[in-house]
């Protein structure tokens, strides 16, 4: 079973600090990336790809019932929910858009927050809604900690600064080349 997970949620203006992170992310670091992007419905798997050149780690395409698991970055599929089990298998749903999304970063903050509790990091990217802001709450609400790309850094300041401005208790706030360096002083 997997202890700990990251699950990472951006929309536009995002991938500049997506590549950042993966870039910079050792081989060696065995906690899995959830990555949770808006993506249009009928865009193909153009991220997916970018992403398994740029990383040292298998990047996989989340499919219904996949097992979670440490070493591996995980994407969620375009216009699908993703959710996790108790049991830790990936979970693909199709019910209504939230916030104009799906998949929707909140949906996926609460259901991850549900399963890791304290053991769940989450990070916050440019975006130009506010989906992410509930479901980093809930996250804190079950003791799990939250990094946000700081406002002035991301490319569309929206979705990190309408989560810092419902959550102002969320403690780091980095610019996107300094958010892999904060993963690895919070989980050593």
């Amino acid at each position: 079973m997997v202890e700990k997970a990251i699950i990472i949620g951006g929309s536009a203006g995002s991938l500049a600090a997506i590549l950042h992170i993966i870039d910079q992310c050792p081989a060696s670091f065995d906690i899995p990336f959830i990555i949770v992007v808006h993506r249009g419905k009928n865009q193909t798997s153009v991220l997916s790809d970018l992403l398994s050149r740029r990383s040292k780690r298998p990047v996989l395409e989340a499919e219904h019932y996949s097992q979670l698991e440490n070493g591996k970055v995980f994407l969620a599929p375009t216009n699908y929910h993703l959710l996790i089990g108790m049991d830790q298998h990936l979970e693909l749903d199709f019910s209504e858009k939230v916030l104009f999304s799906r998949p929707s970063i909140d949906v996926s903050f609460k259901s991850f927050a549900e399963v890791f509790r304290n053991n769940l990091i989450a990070v916050v990217l440019s975006g130009a809604n506010k989906d992410c802001s509930a479901g980093a709450r809930h996250i804190l609400d079950c003791g799990g900690i939250v990094i946000v790309q700081d406002p002035k850094d991301a490319e569309v300041d929206i979705m990190p600064q309408e989560t810092l401005t419902a959550n102002p208790d969320i403690k780091h706030i980095v610019a996107s080349n300094q958010i892999m360096n904060t993963l690895l002083q919070i989980t050593n």
